[in-house]
C-alpha cells in the first residue's frame, strides 16, 4: 500500500469534459460495460456527470499507481470503477485494476456545474465527497431532512445553511456508509457544522490545504483565464458525526474540508485518526492534455 500524506482531489467543470476528451475518445477511457453503464443515464447532462466523475476517479487512480516503484503503464481501460455489488444494488464506489481489487477508498459527486472526485489509500480510513450548487434554493425542502439539532444550526447560520448541512451529511454518510441504506435523518453532522459555520464568522483559513489552480490558465477545462482570479474560502477541522444505530447514537471522529468552485459547494469527509489534527489535502483541476493523462 502506497503511504500517503494528503488526499487526492480533483474537481472539473461540466462543460469542461469535451476539452478533456478532445484528444482521446470515450473508448479510451472507458471499458464496454463502463460506456453501456453510462449511456443508459437518460438525460444528456446526467451522462456527461458521470463520466466526467469516472474520468477523474480513474485519473486519481492512475497519479497513485505511478508512484509505486516499477509501475507500467497503466491503460485507463484496465481501471474498473464499480458502484454495483452482484445484485445491482448501488454501493460505495471499489476500484479493480487489472482483475485485482484494491484496498482504497474512491468517492464521486456530481453537481450541476461541477464534478468532484477524491482518493485515499488507506482503506481504513474512507473518503466521501458531495458537491452541492448554493443557488438551488433548495433550503424549505432539505430542512426536512434534517435532525433537530442540525435544523437549530440551520435556523441560526444563514440563508443556505441547510444547503451546506445537506453537503456535509451527504459527504458523511458515502465516508461512513458502510452498504447502509442512505436514512438522512440517522445521520447528524451538526457538531461538523458548529465548528466550519465558527470558522466562517471568524475568517479562519484552514491549515494544510493547498489549491493547483491550472483552471485558471487558459486553454484548460474552465475557459481563458480571468482577469482577477475569485477568492476561496477553505476550512478544515477536525470534528465528529452522529450515526444512529440500534444501540442510540454512534460518535465517529472525522476530518472535515469544504471549500467552493464559484457558486457550488464542496464537502469532504474521512475518517479521523483520532489525533484531532486534520489531514492535509491538496485539490486540483487535472490539464486535458493527452500526453500528460495517457500513462502511468
Amino acid at each position: 500500500m502506497i503511504a500517503m500524506k494528503t488526499i487526492d482531489v480533483a474537481t472539473i467543470a461540466t462543460c469542461g469534459i469535451e476539452p478533456l476528451l478532445a484528444d482521446q475518445p470515450v473508448a479510451r477511457w472507458l471499458s464496454p460495460g463502463e460506456q453501456a453503464e453510462i449511456g443508459a443515464a437518460r438525460h444528456l447532462q446526467a451522462r456527461r456527470q458521470r463520466l466526467a466523475g469516472r474520468i477523474l476517479a480513474k485519473m486519481l487512480v492512475q497519479r497513485q499507481l505511478a508512484s509505486e516503484p516499477g509501475s507500467a503503464i497503466c491503460d485507463p481501460r484496465q481501471i474498473q470503477i464499480d458502484s454495483r455489488d452482484g445484485m445491482g444494488r448501488r454501493v460505495a464506489p471499489r476500484i479493480l485494476v487489472s482483475g485485482r481489487w484494491l484496498d482504497w477508498s474512491v468517492s464521486i459527486s456530481h453537481g450541476e456545474s461541477v464534478v468532484a472526485a477524491a482518493l485515499s489509500t488507506e482503506g481504513t480510513r474512507p473518503v466521501g465527497i458531495d458537491v452541492t450548487d448554493l443557488t438551488g434554493g433548495q433550503q424549505e425542502s432539505l430542512s426536512l431532512w434534517l435532525t433537530e439539532a442540525e435544523r437549530r444550526i440551520a435556523a441560526e447560520a444563514g440563508p443556505d445553511a441547510a444547503v451546506r448541512l445537506w453537503c456535509l451529511k451527504e459527504a458523511a454518510f458515502k465516508a461512513l456508509g458502510e452498504g447502509r441504506r442512505f436514512r438522512p435523518l440517522d445521520w447528524d453532522v451538526s457538531r461538523c457544522a458548529e465548528r466550519l459555520f465558527e470558522l466562517d464568522e471568524h475568517g479562519s483559513q484552514c491549515r494544510g490545504t493547498s489549491f493547483n489552480r491550472a483552471a485558471d490558465e487558459p486553454g484548460l477545462p474552465c475557459g481563458p483565464a480571468p482577469t482577477t482570479r475569485p477568492a476561496i474560502r477553505q476550512f478544515t477541522c477536525a470534528a465528529s458525526v452522529r450515526l444512529r444505530t440500534a444501540q442510540g447514537w454512534l460518535n465517529r471522529p472525522v476530518d472535515v474540508h469544504t471549500w467552493s468552485c464559484g457558486e457550488t459547494l464542496v464537502c469532504l469527509v474521512r475518517t479521523a485518526t483520532g489525533s484531532g489534527t486534520a489531514d492535509t489535502l491538496d485539490v486540483e483541476t487535472p490539464r486535458p492534455q493527452a500526453h500528460e493523462l495517457c500513462g502511468c
